[in-house]
């Protein structure tokens, strides 16, 4: 549930947008920069590499995303989606690894390029470092919401709201409430 209720609010709405602006933009360098048949070595050549991982990365950002805007269980790729964030942060830091390298290169590196890892790189850690938590925060408290409803509801002898989407994750083993369905 947490991503898809994050992609139907309008903040997880403009996030999508976002993230497909900046897909489109980084497609369009990557392939201008590879149709212009200049041979990039070193340095360069990863450069470029690296935005063909940030093109990857956000196209499998993207089908995520309608995954999760379609109503579409997420609990089955949760190995695939965790898989993803990890290569995610590979790619991060092997790309502040090449920026800070090619910048001491003088020519033969692509501008346009370099600019494009450059906001891939600023929009990954924007994205990871406060969108993210944000999501999971506000997740987080309507989770304490329910949980505080099913607790009231249990002592009024009501017993849990079977019409919720969420429901509260246990506490311990004394915990008798029902486990949030994905």
């Amino acid at each position: 549930p947490v991503m898809r209720e994050n992609a139907r609010s309008m903040a997880g709405a403009l996030v999508v947008i976002m993230e497909l602006m900046a897909l489109v933009l980084f497609a369009r360098v990557a392939v201008r920069e590879h149709l212009r048949g200049q041979e990039l070595v070193g340095v360069c050549k990863h450069v470029l590499w690296a935005l063909d991982g940030y093109v990857l990365y956000f196209t499998c950002v993207m089908a995520a995303n309608m995954c999760a805007c379609m109503g579409m269980p997420m609990s089955p790729f949760a190995r695939r989606l965790a898989l993803g964030g990890v290569l995610a942060l590979v790619l991060l830091v092997e790309s502040i690894i090449l920026l800070v390298r090619a910048r001491s290169v003088e020519t033969g590196c692509s501008n346009a390029a370099y600019n494009a890892l450059s906001v891939a790189v600023c929009f990954q850690l924007v994205e990871m470092c406060c969108v993210t938590p944000l999501e999971m925060g506000r997740e987080h408290v309507k989770l304490e919401v329910v949980k505080t409803r099913e607790k009231a509801a249990a002592a009024a002898g009501a017993g849990p709201p079977d019409d919720s989407e969420y429901q509260a994750l246990p506490d311990g083993p004394d915990d008798k409430y029902r486990v949030m369905q994905l």
